[in-house]
């Protein structure tokens, strides 16, 4: 990774405390623009809650997160989503009773710091559809499509807003290795169209093969960070992560 290329997020000694549990600890990282970076651990690791203190789902105990060189600690989730942030949630949340193309629709109606007409917005929200590849589903609810559509719907609602930073949380988790390759691919093209990518995923093969770079918590702790190879490599990140023994 070229580290003069410009950081979009930095996080400074930032930590979540649950009363007496870190779940979060001390933890700093710097994500490039224009870079898909990928984050892996065990479960329980902090990876989700990671993500709620970036997007602002959660406040920080203590530390610092900028984006785009503003401080965004104590900015609320609906300024830092105006800002450029957006993520999708490991258990979908999705409105079940609004279509497929009122979902996104709604979205970029939310996103836009200058809100689109009611009639500009359905025309974005059919065009990222055709982009996830959902089109033909527009007027359905979100309980009829496959969990990889279901996922594919939610990456479209949050792309609405017009994200510069878009968090994916376990995106691909119980996909068909099919629909992990798909997911794989829209990733790409995402970043392709200028978007930067933060992912969270337990599938080692998809994170190595989609990521520039990764890092690894355990038990709230940054414990590695590098290039894919790197990371694979590490005796360290097979011990905590894989259960293997040191040798």
């Amino acid at each position: 990774m070229d580290t003069n290329r410009a950081v979009l997020l930095q996080t400074m000694n930032v930590a979540k405390h649950f009363g007496g549990l870190a779940a979060v600890a001390d933890v700093e990282f710097s994500l490039y623009k224009g870079e898909i970076l990928g984050l892996i651990g065990p479960n329980g690791a902090g990876k989700t809650t990671l993500f709620n203190l970036i997007s602002g789902a959660l406040p920080v105990s203590h530390g610092t997160i900028r984006f785009k060189n503003v401080n965004i600690t104590r900015m609320s989730a609906m300024k830092r989503c105006k800002l450029g942030i957006a993520r999708t949630f490991q258990v979908g949340k999705l409105f079940p009773n609004m279509t497929v193309l009122e979902n996104v629709g709604l979205a970029s109606l939310f996103g836009e710091r200058h809100r689109p007409s009611y009639a500009d917005a359905m025309s974005e929200a059919l065009e990222l559809l055709r982009f996830v590849d959902l089109d033909n589903y527009i007027n359905v609810l979100p309980s009829e499509l496959t969990m990889a559509a279901q996922r594919r719907l939610e990456v479209a609602r949050a792309l609405a807003t017009k994200p510069s930073l878009l968090l994916l949380d376990e995106v691909l988790a119980g996909l068909t290795p099919t629909e992990v390759a798909e997911g794989i691919d829209l990733i790409n093209r995402i970043r392709q169209k200028g978007t930067t990518v933060f992912i969270v995923d337990h599938i080692m093969k998809a994170i190595m093969n989609v990521s520039d770079r990764v890092f690894v918590l355990h038990h709230g702790e940054k414990i590695a960070e590098g290039s894919p190879n790197e990371i694979a490599s590490s005796k360290l990140v097979r011990t905590v992560y894989l259960g293997e023994e040191e040798e």
